[in-house]
């Protein structure tokens, strides 16, 4: 049995950096309602036992999430594996739509209702009475939470489990210096106690969504494929070189390119496969100069680009200008590759920075971005 165990070089530490990740985003996601009880108690034991009756039929909510986030990532890994991106977006579409619809009417039920349904879990009226207001709230939290938790599945099964947890991890944060804020009344905002834990709770359940949002707005624009121009320069620390390509991109993540300039060059054309990044040329080759201890060459910059900017890890987004900055990285590995891109008014990228080791090799303009469903002009 033993002999199972034994494993090539690396798959312990890959299996952690998959199981690891998920594992703490389980236990941020359940600490949430821990937080809240725990600081509600502050505030004396009737408050707190207030609140642990609140979160008894919110236990029902956290189940559905779970179960739909679950059932999600099995259809999702096994598209993911077949590359099949047209079924797994159908797939988070169905879920997003069934559990929102079941999340929002059981928290219209506990909105209307809410003394009711906790005169069925409790003998003391006077807690039903005291609890409801964080009970009224608190259920519409769980609407955002679904569609949050769906996202993350769909990464998750995708290999991107870090992004759960970062989100999540961000979420309990500020939720915490909420409850600080709204149920005791600090920096000049009112004390609201136990309704201000469910503001808090809310409040950063929304926050946590729109954070889904943009990541997810941010691979729209490739799941169809796209095409582009870009100009590369590569900088070899005493020399820049620039390249000039036009690149279409599939589905399915493979690219291909022809370059355009130098004229030395021009017109010589290849692939690179979507799996595995190998740089394929067509009829003539060209040997390009390797940067970042052979980790990166020019030809390869569209394909790190459109791979990046569909799954790769989110660490800061903001406005810049008129447009809007995202700063992404392309793996968990120490040696991962950093992608500063900018985005215009439209949301197309226009201008991408590659980054490794804090040191920037290549930069690229973007031009005539469009995707695969947009008529060429």
């Amino acid at each position: 049995m033993l002999k199972y165990l034994k494993r090539g070089p690396g798959f312990y530490g890959y299996l952690w950096r998959l199981t690891g990740p998920i594992a703490l985003q389980n236990l941020i996601t359940f600490s949430l309602g821990l937080i809240d009880t725990l600081m509600v108690s502050w505030l004396g034991n009737t408050q707190m036992a207030a609140v642990t009756t609140a979160n008894v039929p919110v236990f029902l909510l956290i189940s559905i999430v779970f179960g739909v986030q679950s059932g999600l990532g099995i259809l999702v890994s096994q598209y993911w594996g077949k590359k099949d991106m047209e079924s797994i977006s159908r797939a988070i579409g169905v879920a997003a739509m069934l559990g929102t619809g079941i999340t929002l009417v059981l928290a219209v039920v506990l909105f209307l209702w809410p003394v009711q349904i906790m005169d069925l879990l409790s003998n003391k009226h006077e807690l039903s009475v005291l609890g409801a207001p964080y009970l009224k709230l608190i259920g519409f939290s769980y609407v955002f939470n679904m569609l949050s938790s769906i996202y993350v599945s769909a990464m998750r099964s995708a290999e991107n489990p870090g992004f759960g947890m970062k989100l999540f991890g961000v979420s309990t944060l500020l939720n915490t210096g909420m409850n600080y804020l709204l149920i005791f009344g600090k920096c000049g905002l009112p004390a609201l106690g136990i309704q201000g834990a469910a503001i808090a709770t809310l409040l950063s359940r929304v926050a946590e969504f729109l954070i889904c949002l943009v990541c997810a707005l941010r691979s729209r624009i490739l799941e169809k494929g796209c095409c582009f121009d870009a100009e590369i320069t590569a900088d070899y620390g005493d020399s820049l070189s620039v390249f000039a390509m036009h690149c279409q991109a599939d589905s399915a993540g493979s690219l291909r390119f022809t370059v355009t300039a130098p004229e030395s060059i021009a017109g010589i054309s290849g692939n690179v496969a979507a799996g595995t990044g190998k740089l394929l040329f067509e009829d003539k080759a060209v040997s390009f100069p390797l940067l970042a201890d052979g980790l990166l060459t020019p030809a390869a910059a569209p394909w790190i680009f459109v791979r990046t900017l569909r799954s790769g890890n989110l660490i800061a987004s903001g406005r810049e200008g008129n447009g809007t900055r995202l700063s992404i990285d392309d793996s968990f590995r120490e040696d991962a590759l950093r992608l500063d891109i900018w985005l215009d008014e439209a949301g197309n990228p226009v201008k991408a920075d590659i980054s490794c080791k804090e040191q920037r090799y290549l930069s690229m303009v973007v031009q005539n971005f469009r995707t695969e469903s947009e008529p060429e002009a």
